[in-house]
């Protein structure tokens, strides 16, 4: 796995803080992009590079 991301409304601050804390990076903001009771919400996304894995081509053995 090379990269994990994730999308968080923009006003959940508890998770933008534990994710932060987790090593996620901010990556940008989808604006308007989730309407709930009844308005609009930004979307945060937010990434982490992980480990490379290397996967074996199992069909040219």
């Amino acid at each position: 796995m090379n990269l994990v991301y994730l999308n968080v409304l923009s006003d959940n601050k508890v998770a933008l803080n534990l994710y932060r804390k987790l090593g996620f990076e901010f990556e940008g903001e989808l604006r308007e992009r989730i309407y709930k009771n009844g308005k609009y919400h930004n979307l945060i996304v937010m990434s982490k590079k992980g480990r490379k894995i290397q996967y074996e081509n199992w069909f040219y053995k």
